[in-house]
């Protein structure tokens, strides 16, 4: 992956962790003040906001492993974890660029990621530039081309 894109992954993760810590503060917050079982057998706020809080720590650790993947990642020839790339659709004609090869998905607005445990990253591991790909979706055969990787 080239520096600039690096750059660009990292700091749209940072803004991620920062959304991702204020919410969590948010609901720890609402949580905290939320009736507790003692205080009102009835209302279970504090109990759903307890799942929530815990749901929103596993966000945070998720982008926090994918910004150590990113700070790891380097310029590459064939596509493999850390691997940017472009390709090409041989039935639509349709490209996908800029895609990011990572072993986890997170949602970063903008960065279209591609694990192998996806139909198309499986097709793709170890792919060069110029090589042709092909994968099964359902019934429908899909191919293309790698056009560009770093």
């Amino acid at each position: 992956m080239k520096l600039a894109s690096k750059e660009k992954y990292l700091k749209k993760t940072e803004e991620k962790l920062a959304e991702a810590r204020k919410y969590l503060d948010y609901l720890e917050d609402a949580r905290n003040q939320a009736p507790s079982a003692m205080e009102s057998r009835h209302d279970t706020s504090r109990e759903t906001l307890e799942m929530e809080v815990a749901a929103q720590k596993e966000v945070i650790k998720g982008l926090k492993q994918f910004e150590e993947f990113l700070k790891g990642c380097q310029e590459m020839s064939q596509i493999k974890e850390g691997a940017e790339f472009s390709i090409e659709f041989s039935d639509s004609g349709e490209k996908m660029q800029g895609a990011l090869y990572a072993p986890i998905s997170v949602g970063l607005e903008g960065i279209r990621i591609i694990t192998s445990k996806s139909p198309l990253g499986a097709a793709l591991l170890g792919k060069t530039t110029g090589n042709s790909f092909s994968y099964q979706v359902g019934n429908s055969q899909i191919s293309g081309k790698v056009e560009e990787i770093s």
